[in-house]
């Protein structure tokens, strides 16, 4: 009752006192709202870290239904054990307390009003693993006392690829750049519409021009210049 309450209580203080539609009708729309949601994983929990709410997004997104899940599994069971190990071995590093592995390293931050996100590996139903962005906040009753905690999270599958990609590329491009101005001869990059893009310190040598200077538009201008 007290979860289900303060659920409630924070669901009121989001619509605006003049409107025009009576408190228990703002509530129900905004409950079927967070309920049928597929965009986003909205978990609530207790104090205990049982899942007591599980919508239409984390069934989609975890593969389990509602039913599988309320009153019987907390978070911790659909996230990657050594992760979850790792992240409680930094906090406790962090803070300088003793924190064990489990559902009380990841709401230790947000069960001290401390605002918390990060990204962990998830686990479906099928087994199957995805990265997911994830923040906790704290539900407390009017007296301020925790009841339970609400988790919210997005698969950032697709961003953690493409960082990696971007990372990666990075890296390409840094050992490409190492190895042209390490060549002992004189290197000339150019784009595909043959605009000088790099040159080497043996160019810079050789020719006289520097990098932080403008450089000729045609690749050929310069050689033929040369000549």
């Amino acid at each position: 009752m007290g979860l289900t309450s303060n659920i409630e209580s924070e669901s009121r203080g989001i619509f605006s006192e003049s409107s025009q539609t009576s408190p228990p009708l703002q509530l129900e729309i905004l409950q079927n709202a967070v309920l049928n949601s597929a965009n986003l994983a909205i978990i609530a929990t207790d104090t205990n870290g049982v899942i007591q709410l599980f919508n239409v997004g984390a069934e989609s997104l975890f593969g389990f239904s509602a039913l599988d899940v309320i009153n019987k599994m907390t978070p911790s069971s659909i996230h990657d054990a050594e992760e979850v190990i790792a992240r409680a071995e930094g906090l406790s590093s962090e803070f300088g307390v003793s924190i064990a592995p489990g559902f009380c390293a990841l709401t230790f931050k947000a069960s001290r009003g401390i605002e918390d996100q990060y990204v962990l590996t998830y686990i479906r139903r099928d087994g199957s693993r995805f990265a997911a962005q994830e923040s906790i906040t704290a539900l407390r009753d009017l007296n301020g006392e925790i009841v339970g905690y609400l988790l919210i999270c997005r698969d950032d599958s697709a961003a953690q690829v493409a960082k990696i990609a971007t990372e990666r590329q990075r890296v390409v491009d840094e050992l490409f750049r190492h190895a042209v101005e390490t060549c002992p001869s004189g290197m000339v990059v150019t784009d595909s519409a043959d605009r000088i893009v790099l040159i080497n310190a043996k160019i810079e040598q050789q020719f006289g021009y520097r990098r932080d200077e403008r450089m000729p538009t045609r690749e050929a201008a310069l050689f033929c210049e040369a000549d």
